[in-house]
């Protein structure tokens, strides 16, 4: 290899790279506690970049339809109409969570105690009802003997458990820790910077790609623009379908509920509507919650809603979620159910709702890149069919 300027660059990058690798390896514990330092620190931010990116979303619904004239003349000035937008924005989403944390959450509670207290009378019925089916099919019950439970000692069990962990569980879904303050002074700041970015968010995206063609050739930068609008644009489109479909999924089962005649119509259809904001299993919890706080008040209700939902999910599942989520992200079912799979099984409920808009990235800019080689290398299309 010829030694000129460029090559002694490269060279003396793959030194520098072989060295931090091997004093990283040397020093794992201390790499990982820097890490960890480092997430710590940039954690208020990164959230704030979340926050940004979801309220993003109101904020521009808010200034094209809201705030639209149609008359240039009396066009609406941006520092009246970006504060207003993005004060809307704030006030919709802290209704919803607060739907979720008074309504939903408490339910959820109290649901899990009604349900942990009645067991034994479930189990009675069901008893009886074995019995009652053994016998008229003249069948012996000495294997139903052998089934001693003592149902009474588990239904008391569980509901001290429910009761007194009814804080732990609240805490829990809330996100609350023992380190309470930091975790709200973290969310607050993030809040605040967040509120920043969106306010001049036009300047900031100018000044980045300002950024980037100074470090980067033309063609890299451009390259590293592209990658960033088809991510945003894949995040925007997966966010908003998933919203669409949780409120048509949600309108849909309360509408079903009523004609029906289940009780706690608005409540169930409220938590569906926020758990279907989970990727795939999101309505199945929602579904569980809702059959069991039914069943507390009626079982041939609680199995009507069961079926209900299961014909409403095949519904959804086949027609409004291909239309309205499926379409705007383009990632096949199969890897949809694999993103869910390995991002829940890594990260908990955070990876199943992030993995589907990360892995629906990877597989467009892994598309893109196949087709525009193939294309390149002139590779004939009747070889793939």
């Amino acid at each position: 290899m010829e030694l000129n300027k460029k090559n002694i660059i490269k060279l003396l990058l793959i030194i520098f790279i072989s060295i931090l690798l091997f004093t990283t390896i040397q020093n794992y514990n201390a790499f990982l506690s820097s890490v960890s330092k480092i997430w710590k620190t940039l954690l208020p931010f990164v959230t704030g970049l979340c926050i940004a990116f979801i309220l993003n979303i109101p904020m521009k619904f808010f200034e094209n339809k809201l705030f639209k004239s149609k008359n240039k003349k009396h066009k609406i000035n941006f520092k009246i109409k970006r504060p207003i937008s993005l004060i809307l924005s704030l006030l919709l989403c802290i209704s919803i969570f607060t739907l979720f944390f008074t309504l939903i959450v408490p339910e959820i509670k109290n649901t899990a105690t009604s349900f942990a207290s009645q067991i034994p009378s479930y189990a009675t019925k069901l008893s009886v009802w074995a019995n009652d089916l053994f016998n008229k099919y003249n069948l012996s019950t000495d294997l139903l003997d052998q089934f001693e439970v003592d149902w009474f000692s588990i239904s008391k069990s569980l509901t001290e458990k429910f009761s007194q962990g009814g804080s732990t569980v609240l805490n829990g879904a809330i996100g609350f820790t023992s380190s309470i303050f930091k975790v709200l002074f973290s969310f607050l700041l993030g809040l605040i910077f967040s509120i920043y970015l969106l306010s001049s968010k036009e300047k900031l995206i100018r000044q980045s790609k300002k950024i980037l063609y100074s470090i980067f050739a033309e063609k890299k930068a451009t390259r590293i623009i592209e990658v960033a609008k088809i991510s945003n644009d894949i995040l925007y489109k997966f966010v908003t379908g998933q919203f669409t479909e949780a409120l048509i999924l949600g309108s849909l089962c309360f509408i079903g509920m009523k004609i029906f005649r289940i009780p706690y119509a608005l409540t169930i259809a409220s938590m569906i509507t926020i758990t279907a904001l989970i990727p795939v299993v999101g309505a199945l919890i929602g579904t569980i919650v809702g059959a069991l706080l039914i069943l507390t008040i009626s079982p041939i209700k609680s199995l009507t809603f069961i079926i209900f939902i299961l014909i409403l999910q095949q519904i959804e599942g086949n027609i409004i979620y291909p239309k309205v989520v499926g379409s705007s992200i383009g990632l096949p079912g199969i890897w949809v159910l694999f993103s869910v799979t390995v991002g829940g099984s890594l990260f908990g409920a955070i990876g199943i709702i992030v993995s589907v808009p990360l892995c629906s990235i990877l597989y467009c800019l892994i598309k893109t890149w196949v087709n525009s080689t193939l294309k390149k290398r002139n590779i004939n299309k009747a070889l793939f069919k």
